[in-house]
């Protein structure tokens, strides 16, 4: 137990749970597409279905989840790279 919920090695302070998962487990948070610094998980029907390294875009760029959360303007740069 920390301060961090743990989903895989994904970890997020969403809420005062504290808990560990894995996928298929059955979580506390709402369906969506979540980013830590450690990865992006997705939450279906509020089941932890899928761990992920990071995001591929639709040309082929690799977006780590560290751009995307210290810097927003990663998506600018996939947009730019297609544009290249």
């Amino acid at each position: 137990m920390g301060v961090y919920e743990t989903y895989g090695k994904v970890q997020l302070k969403i809420n005062d749970n504290w808990e560990s998962y894995k996928v298929g487990d059955k979580v506390t948070i709402p369906d969506g597409v979540y980013i830590g610094y450690e990865g992006i998980i997705v939450i279906i029907g509020r089941k932890f279905v899928g761990e992920f390294d990071y995001l591929m875009s639709k040309w082929g760029t690799v977006i780590e989840p560290e751009e995307i959360i210290n810097n927003l303007s990663a998506i600018k740069r996939v947009i730019e790279n297609k544009e290249e």
